[in-house]
């Protein structure tokens, strides 16, 4: 049955603050970007009870939180001042009678933990509400809109993954050596990888993999614990207990071969067509960033005679380079499948005493963040590299077009502004 879905904007940023309303339902749903958390605490109906979702990005992939509370804004506010660690990005908030928030907070708890699609970071929810019978009718009609509305905005909370024989294309990775790792999986409709029970993990890692791509050496290390992965008795390869769901192609092929490795290129069909092939098509990254160039020189025509622009094989980011900074450069790369684009400042040092933007970072954090957002980040990679990011989410129904390249090119441009006087 069709539905008829309302979007309102408190502005006239088409990334900012989104008002949802299904049909001619009662239910009212807020999506608040970390960064303007400010900016909606004084609507009156926001100020009201509900359930909310904290959407975030860890190193295994997707996460969220999920609570009720008397008064959601409030309670959103604890969380954006509250612990540094909270990688949340995104709010999602239900407005509801208080009757329902416990017992639709327990459900989404129980049930987002068993589609086990996200990282959920609740130990446990509240006990449900004791309602009656009439009452659980209408909770649960509730919960299908909440739902409902989740998988819109981009997020499958609840939702069960394909299995093999139901997946649209089944894709193979293999190690070229030694067949150590055989991998099958698919790809899902929000750019998510799933990779199928009994596929084979190489055990052995590759040296570069252990010290460049921690955030998938985590990630294995978190399967293995967790019983997904099993050492054969051969001790070479690990299989799959059980069917798995990877933040993108590229987290799901470093699991499978343990090593770097690009899934868009990686992942093949059994006509040898790539992934890439199949679901981009050729000089898709060509012409996204071939726009960007040119919005992002028009909007600052102070950096214009500066910075130089590079593209590299891998065709899904490009350098920014500015004269004078030596080892540093920005880069914007498309990562998690195309979920959401990175804009970073990257160093490498020439010494252990020469990590610059360790030192500028600590130093002008709360400037930086204040002026970009919370999730503006720092972290060390490897053994010679160091870098400050910002996380920009994408929409899974955005088209890599102007409206995208224009959006980032403003982000880039402010990132830029309140870094680049500093570093000069």
């Amino acid at each position: 049955m069709a539905k008829v879905v309302t979007i309102q904007t408190i502005s006239d940023d088409p990334n900012g603050i989104k008002i949802i309303g299904l049909g001619a339902k009662s239910l009212k749903t807020f999506v608040v970007p970390r960064s303007m958390v400010s900016e909606i605490k004084n609507r009156d109906d926001a100020n009201t009870p509900g359930v909310y979702f904290l959407f975030g990005e860890n190193e295994a992939g997707s996460t969220v939180y999920i609570g009720q509370s008397a008064n959601i804004i409030n309670r959103i506010n604890d969380h954006d001042r509250g612990k540094s660690d909270e990688l949340w990005n995104i709010a999602v908030l239900f407005s509801l009678e208080t009757i329902y928030i416990r017992y639709l907070e327990d459900n989404a708890v129980r049930q987002a933990k068993e589609a086990k699609r996200y990282d959920v970071k609740n130990i446990a929810g509240a006990p449900g509400e004791k309602i009656n019978e009439s009452q659980r009718i209408i909770g649960e009609e509730y919960f299908e809109d909440m739902k409902f509305i989740l998988g819109i905005l981009g997020y499958p909370l609840f939702q069960d993954s394909p299995k093999e024989k139901q997946a649209e294309e089944v894709y193979f990775i293999e190690d070229a050596n030694n067949k150590d790792a055989m991998g099958r999986g698919s790809l899902l409709p929000n750019q998510e990888f799933i990779v199928f029970k009994d596929s084979l993990a190489r055990v052995k890692e590759t040296k570069g993999f252990i010290e460049h791509v921690r955030s998938s050496v985590a990630l294995r290390s978190q399967l293995v614990s967790e019983g997904v992965l099993k050492i054969l008795e051969n001790g070479k390869s690990y299989i799959f207990t059980k069917d798995y769901v990877f933040s993108s192609p590229s987290a799901a092929a470093d699991v499978v071969v343990a090593r770097a490795c690009n899934g868009w290129t990686g992942w093949k069909n059994k006509e040898g067509k790539t992934l890439d092939e199949n679901t981009r098509g050729p000089g898709k990254y060509d012409m996204f960033f071939s726009i960007f160039e040119k919005e992002f020189s028009k909007i600052t025509p102070e950096y214009q005679n500066d910075i130089s622009f590079s593209q590299y094989s891998r065709k899904n980011y490009k350098q920014i380079k500015f004269p004078g900074y030596g080892r540093k450069h920005f880069e914007v790369r498309f990562v998690k499948g195309e979920s959401a684009i990175e804009i970073a400042l990257h160093n490498e040092p020439a010494g252990v005493n020469d990590y610059y933007l360790r030192d500028f970072f600590n130093k002008n954090k709360e400037s930086v963040q204040k002026e970009i957002g919370n999730n503006v980040k720092y972290e060390e990679w490897g053994d010679h590299w160091e870098r400050i990011f910002i996380l920009v989410p994408i929409e899974s129904n955005q088209n890599l077009d102007d409206q995208l390249a224009l959006r980032i090119s403003k982000t880039m441009r402010d990132f830029v502004g309140c870094i680049h006087p500093l570093i000069k």
